[in-house]
């Protein structure tokens, strides 16, 4: 099992959603797990300003892979947590990840299922005009699971 975490600083309400896509099975190396942390994150909060991610963790174990980000979002930013839990909108993120890592793991086709989950809530700290975390209204947490096709 290995399990990575990085801490970035980068300046909902109750829901809960899932979303599943297939994705098709690595070729190659593969790059190192810090490196995809990276390069997802940028590419899942491209609008920073919105975002306040405090953790973003990666687990693989016995064929799967998840990555749990959460963090603080502005009432903006639950935009694009709703396009980031469509079909359409992982998969475009997977898709700019495939062409940027330049390696199989995020190309889509018959092989892995991608399931996105997502959940907000009002944040409790919460104050108007607050600076750090305090200023954000809202709380996140976006799981990403993926898994070989035949996994339960």
């Amino acid at each position: 099992m290995l399990r990575s975490s990085i801490t970035f600083s980068r300046t909902a309400l109750p829901a809960v959603a899932c979303v599943v896509l297939v994705l098709a099975p690595a070729e190659g190396a593969k790059p190192a797990a810090a490196d995809e942390n990276v390069l997802l994150q940028s590419l899942l909060f491209s609008e920073a300003s919105e975002f306040s991610t405090g953790k973003l963790q990666r687990t693989d174990r016995d064929g799967v892979t998840e990555w749990k980000v959460s963090g603080h979002v502005t009432a903006k930013g639950l935009g694009r947590l709703a396009t980031l839990n469509t079909r359409e909108g992982i998969a475009t993120v997977f898709h700019e990840a495939a062409k940027s890592a330049d390696k199989g793991d995020f190309k889509s086709a018959d092989g892995r299922l991608l399931v996105v989950n997502t959940r907000t809530l009002e944040n409790p700290a919460y104050k108007s005009g607050a600076s750090g975390d305090a200023g954000y209204p809202f709380t996140f947490e976006l799981v990403i699971t993926r898994r070989p096709a035949s996994s339960k």
